[in-house]
């Protein structure tokens, strides 16, 4: 079999359940509302790692799954820590980890594990907010600094979750709902936020897309603390850049650790 034959059997392969996740075009009415996306009250961002073949389940939900699940409500990244979830919910073809919201039935994030392998994060208030704007009516705004994180705990997650097949490729979806006209914000230390007010230079405008959707292919899991980091900082440029930006705005822009990803908790 030629390299490039297994190449698109592979992109087939996930083709198939991007689409049932409501992942695989940004042009869709139900975009990112397929699966557990459906569950999260007032949805930004849904992030979808899938593994090679997510047809073949190479988790086993037995006690030493579910024993390592409730060890990993949170998770650190650097020098903090996110909240995953204090729910424990079991279903058919994946566990969350999810953070419930007011309204019932619905969470405001969830973290899940699935028996293929997969992991999947989906943000509500987590990922954007309505807000107002530096006086401007309220506008819908998007969490830069907590989406990075996020992706960060993912590869984190990745390379710790007992699994029986680990080789890759690997798929990352990466996607923003009703992204059009929307703000950029939560940035590192240093940079203008939207609501401050005023049009500096390096001010962002709102979005110009419906929706944002990335598929970043990876030859492997991330195998350590600085791999997964990369892999999250590769989604944050891909956000920062839709918004017209180059700056890495998910970085500290002053201060002793100017350069760098920092946050206590999320």
């Amino acid at each position: 079999m030629s390299p490039i034959f297994e190449t698109e059997l592979l992109r087939a392969r996930w083709r198939r359940r991007l689409a049932s996740e409501a992942l695989d075009h940004s042009d869709r009415d139900d975009f990112s509302l397929g699966g557990l996306g459906s569950r999260v009250e007032t949805p930004t961002v849904r992030l979808l790692l899938l593994p090679p073949d997510p047809d073949a389940d190479t988790v086993e939900f037995d006690d030493q799954f579910w024993e390592w699940l409730d060890q990993h409500r949170y998770i650190h990244i650097g020098d903090g820590q996110i909240h995953l979830g204090h729910q424990i919910v079991p279903g058919a073809h994946a566990a969350a980890l999810a953070v419930e919201s007011g309204e019932r039935g619905k969470w405001r994030s969830y973290t899940a594990i699935h028996r293929n392998g997969a992991i999947e994060v989906g943000l509500g208030d987590r990922g954007g907010a309505v807000r107002s704007a530096g006086g401007d009516e309220a506008a819908r705004h998007f969490w830069l600094k907590p989406v990075v994180a996020f992706s960060w705990a993912i590869g984190e997650l990745a390379r710790a979750i007992p699994r029986g097949e680990t080789e890759g490729p690997f798929l990352l979806a990466v996607a923003l709902r009703d992204t059009e006209g929307a703000r950029l914000g939560h940035f590192g230390e240093g940079w203008r936020e939207p609501w401050h007010g005023g049009f500096p230079i390096d001010s962002l405008g709102p979005c110009q897309y419906r929706h944002l959707l990335w598929h970043i292919e990876i030859d492997q899991l991330p195998d350590d603390t600085p791999a997964a980091q990369a892999l999250a900082f590769s989604a944050g440029d891909r956000i920062d850049n839709a918004w017209g930006s180059r700056s890495k705005r998910y970085l500290d822009h002053r201060g002793s650790i100017e350069g760098e990803f920092y946050f206590q908790r999320i």
